[in-house]
């Protein structure tokens, strides 16, 4: 699209009035939309004056009109002439073309690596329930109760009793009901599901499209739904500032695990199923074997997988890393630099050991660090999440019940669109959800989780600088 205006029009003239909310460029102390929307907005201008020869691009003429109120950006362009505007000219380049100033000295460095989805052979998007509020439940028991009624009730009696009052083209309550009645139910259809980060809920999973699940996306999700697997959830599109949609999950996952809008994540297993020439379907190292060869001629060794694994999801959680190289991170995969030095090599998979271990919460029960849930309230209100305000170190989650000792840094921190430390609990505000005392103990390691993630991204950005440079590879 933008290489056909280019060679359409002869001059380009972009003027950005940002106040785009929904990538968290916009803070609205410091910068308002111009309209009452969501999306960011823009000018553009597009000059023809049949000039400009045949294989002539444009001149794209650029301004930026940032941290403003409504009313002064009003002002600016009442009191201007597109003479008056102080536009930078842009040199748009191949293959994206971009209306907007890029950063691109990196790209030499930056394009030593591989690409994520060039290593991975399999790899695509989380499920899509299209009715999450019935697909997903936050207890085993209330799975099994909503199953049990799609198999036993009619049709009506569904539609009543979980105030379905549209349907979409795929998801149909009477899809649902054949599904199950024609699967049964069954325990090894009940499968735990990372619906947001740190967040799973329980659903029920077959291999049928448009049925309880509207879309499964079973090629990708029964590699973690019949084996013990990890999987890299990475978004190859970045919208916004924060290069921060990076996770990592052990089980079936949401379409939108990383953010609800802008869903670009891709799940990547570590092992995939593949069939033989007979149909036999075998459980195989989901890495492409050339990309392997590279990354071990390179560091001289052989490589262990999950070691590989860890040392992508270490360079992913790297301040540097994603600062230095956001102008990539945003319009593609990932690019990881080939590993060169064994010393550093490993030193990072042992640090993206950690953070896999803490984001999938492994072995942490009982680990709650200084998180204690303190407080009195009503019988109504009691371990009900009716507020969430954070002061003083303090989570409210009523009037008067409150987790204590929640670090500042934990509270803000961002994993993708989502602030897991508010979003856990919103979610079961929204949904009024009691919680029980399994819940209360589990809060807590979510904030471990967070404030060790902040810590080591420090020490493996440390690790990162000392061996970089300049340059890409280790």
């Amino acid at each position: 699209m933008r290489y056909h205006l280019l060679k359409t029009f002869d001059k380009i003239y972009v003027i950005n009035l940002h106040g785009n909310r929904n990538t968290g460029e916009t803070k609205e102390s410091d910068d308002e939309n111009v309209f009452d929307i969501q999306q960011g907005v823009c000018i553009n201008i597009f000059a023809r004056n049949g000039k400009k020869a045949t294989d002539e691009l444009a001149e794209v003429y650029y301004y930026s009109l940032y941290g403003k109120k409504r009313k002064e950006k009003y002002e600016y362009l009442d009191e201007r002439t597109l003479s008056d505007v102080d536009f930078v000219r842009l040199e748009p380049e191949a293959p994206y073309y971009f209306f907007v100033p890029k950063d691109f000295s990196e790209s030499e460095n930056y394009e030593y690596g591989f690409a994520i989805n060039e290593l991975f052979v399999k790899g695509g998007v989380g499920m899509c329930s299209k009715r999450d509020g019935i697909a997903y439940q936050f207890r085993k028991e209330k799975i099994l109760e909503v199953v049990k009624d799609f198999k036993e009730l009619t049709e009506q009696e569904i539609k009543q009793k979980y105030n379905v009052k549209k349907e979409s083209r795929d998801q149909k309550v009477v899809y649902a009901q054949n599904n199950v009645k024609s699967f049964g139910i069954d325990d090894k259809y009940i499968k735990h599901a990372t619906y947001r980060p740190f967040d799973k809920r329980w659903t029920y999973f077959t291999n049928k499209s448009k049925g309880f699940i509207a879309f499964p996306v079973y090629d990708i999700m029964k590699n973690l739904a019949l084996t013990d697997n990890v999987a890299l959830v990475v978004n190859s599109n970045i919208k916004g500032e924060a290069m921060n949609r990076y996770f990592v999950t052990d089980s079936i996952c949401d379409l939108h695990i990383l953010e609800t809008a802008n869903a670009c994540a891709k799940i990547f297993p570590l092992y995939a199923y593949s069939a033989d020439i007979d149909g036999t379907e075998k459980l195989l190292l989901n890495f492409n074997k050339e990309v392997l060869c590279r990354i071990e001629s390179g560091l001289g060794e052989s490589i262990d997988p999950q070691e590989l694994f860890d040392y992508i999801y270490a360079i992913l959680y790297i301040p540097t890393y994603r600062s230095r190289f956001s102008e990539f991170l945003k319009i593609d995969f990932p690019r990881i630099p080939y590993p060169k030095d064994m010393a550093a090599y490993h030193l990072l998979a042992q640090k993206g050991a950690l953070l896999r271990h803490l984001h999938l919460l492994d072995g942490q029960d009982g680990v709650q660090g200084n998180v204690v849930f303190e407080g009195e309230t009503s019988e109504s209100e009691y371990m009900r999440v009716t507020r969430i305000d954070y002061t003083d170190e303090k989570v409210y989650i009523n009037s008067g019940q409150y987790f204590n000792h929640v670090p500042q840094t934990a509270w803000d921190f961002f994993i993708g669109g989502y602030q897991p430390a508010r979003k856990w609990l919103q979610e079961r505000k929204d949904n009024d959800v009691t919680l029980s005392f399994e819940d209360i103990e589990y809060y807590p390691r979510i904030i471990h989780a967070l404030t060790e993630t902040e810590r080591l991204m420090q020490e493996i950005d440390d690790i990162y600088n000392n061996t970089y440079g300049t340059e890409q590879g280790i």
